[in-house]
């Protein structure tokens, strides 16, 4: 059974061989949206046997002068260095996660200047990780957001498939854009993975929806590398960004 907010639990189908489910709930906005919550939901999972409580978050999809910030996690937010693997994992599961200096501090100035920003944190990290990573976003002050990671099969250096983290984030963001179809779009990474190709890519097939990309420079490359030629082919220079300090970054781009 499933329960968001105040509405009533309707069941929910069982789940496949992984334990996961999936399904789409319609209830009334006067059933979700709480006074002074802002726009967290609660949702309650639960069964004969076990119960699980959770939030999430709602936003205006009919809100044409919304905007929507989907930002990557390692080395956008926190110090990973993807681009090395035993320092990923040093740094993944035996050191405490460091945040990126001033992160935090641009997205609450978005937040500020767009009063109806909502925020998307899509990573390749695997499920497992939900749990500090939310204690990371909280205790370093980012914006409330969604949090969208990675299930990962069970074979050897799945956890090291760039390939299939970049399907991942295509596939999130596909489903964002879709689901907030009026909303404009800013996207925020880094040079380690693929993520200039990824937002590249989307720019060109959304122009009208992607109001910017910001990629934070991790690798040294400098903005007239060929990367980023290619990366940015057809994608106005005025519409990303390549940046080692989020102090000098834009809060607004209409």
């Amino acid at each position: 059974m499933a329960q968001v907010g105040r509405s009533a639990a309707v069941p929910l189908g069982l789940s496949d061989k992984t334990g996961r489910l999936g399904a789409a709930l319609v209830v009334a906005k006067n059933q979700v949206i709480s006074p002074g919550l802002g726009n967290a939901i609660s949702i309650r999972l639960s069964s004969q046997e076990r119960a699980f409580t959770g939030q999430a978050y709602w936003h205006d999809a009919n809100d044409v002068q919304g905007l929507s910030v989907v930002s990557d996690i390692d080395d956008t937010l926190k110090h990973t260095n993807v681009t090395n693997t035993r320092e990923m994992l040093r740094n993944t599961f035996a050191r405490p996660f460091a945040p990126v200096p001033g992160m935090a501090d641009w997205y609450t100035r978005i937040q500020k200047t767009h009063r109806t920003a909502a925020f998307h944190y899509v990573s390749g990290s695997p499920y497992p990780l939900l749990p500090p990573l939310q204690d990371f976003l909280q205790a370093h002050q980012f914006q409330e957001g969604s949090l969208h990671l990675r299930w990962l099969p069970l074979r050897p250096n799945a956890l090291l498939d760039r390939d299939a983290t970049s399907r991942h984030k295509a596939a999130v963001i596909q489903q964002l854009l879709g689901d907030f179809s009026k909303r404009r779009f800013v996207l925020v990474g880094d040079s380690g993975e693929q993520d200039p190709e990824l937002y590249g890519e989307v720019a060109r097939a959304h122009p009208k929806r992607i109001a910017g990309i910001l990629i934070r420079d991790v690798t040294g490359e400098g903005a007239n590398a060929s990367r980023y030629a290619q990366a940015f082919a057809n994608v106005p220079a005025a519409k990303w960004q390549l940046f080692t300090d989020p102090a000098l970054l834009p809060t607004r781009w209409w």
